[in-house]
């Protein structure tokens, strides 16, 4: 919420993200698709940059995808593991 959307608001986004978790690492727990559209499980790891402080967190992400190969609507839902 509040972030704009489009390629390159995300792109700033991940960057600046990026550089306060440089050891960030996803994995993709499941992958599935049909049609146009696309979901996923996601797990993040890392450690705060300059604290130190672990981000593990798990998600779902669902993604249609227009005629174009774009998307064009994305929904998500996440959730920080202890």
């Amino acid at each position: 919420p509040g972030t704009p959307s489009g390629p390159e608001n995300t792109r700033e986004y991940v960057d600046r993200f990026m550089q306060d978790y440089p050891d960030m690492r996803f994995e993709i727990e499941e992958l599935l698709a049909e049609g146009n559209q696309v979901a996923a499980r996601l797990l993040w790891r890392g450690n705060h940059r300059e604290t130190g402080v672990a981000f593990h967190q798990m998600g779902i992400i669902m993604l249609r995808i227009n005629g174009e190969g774009r998307i064009a609507e994305r929904w998500s839902a996440y959730k920080v593991i202890e």
